[in-house]
């Protein structure tokens, strides 16, 4: 999924998690357990980083779970009996939408940098924010561009904050 990040972030230059925090609609359908097969269903499932897509239904279900589709693919009932037309009951029964809170955490250190970096950076040539680095016991080194340079102790929080304090 592609979310789309406040244009507020653009120029931040000290990470405040907080305002990456959003709230989506997302399309759900209650399936019984057994008949759960994601692996076949990947395409059309919601993938979010430190996000479960198949959840326990509230209260507590021992039968049946709650499977969280993507919204950009699936718009309505008639999408996923389309792409999917083995669970087509359950869809019937109980294809509905879910409000979902995300946070900082949810988003991949690409969907960071780039909500925070300027547009005008990188139009000509990518320029290197991080993704690669080398690690000398516990110190990362990095080259960055004099473009990002501002940007650099960002770059570095986004970077750690991934690599060891993530979920």
């Amino acid at each position: 999924m592609h979310l789309k990040l406040p244009s507020s972030l653009k120029g931040m230059t000290k990470l405040d998690r907080d305002q990456f925090s959003q709230t989506i609609n997302v399309p759900c359908v209650n399936i019984p357990v057994e008949c759960i097969q994601t692996s076949k269903w990947k395409h059309s499932l919601l993938m979010l980083p430190s996000f479960k897509n198949v959840r326990d239904l509230q209260p507590i279900s021992k039968t049946h779970k709650q499977v969280l589709f993507d919204p950009e693919v699936i718009q309505n009932k008639e999408d996923v009996i389309k792409m999917i037309p083995s669970i087509s009951k359950y869809i019937e029964e109980s294809f509905d939408f879910v409000q979902l809170s995300l946070t900082y955490e949810n988003y991949s250190i690409d969907q960071v940098i780039k909500a925070i970096l300027p547009d005008d950076l990188g139009k000509d040539k990518p320029i290197n924010t991080g993704s690669g680095y080398s690690l000398i016991g516990h110190i990362a080194h990095f080259n960055l561009k004099d473009a990002v340079l501002p940007y650099k102790h960002i770059i570095g929080e986004c970077n750690y904050y991934s690599e060891y304090s993530a979920p």
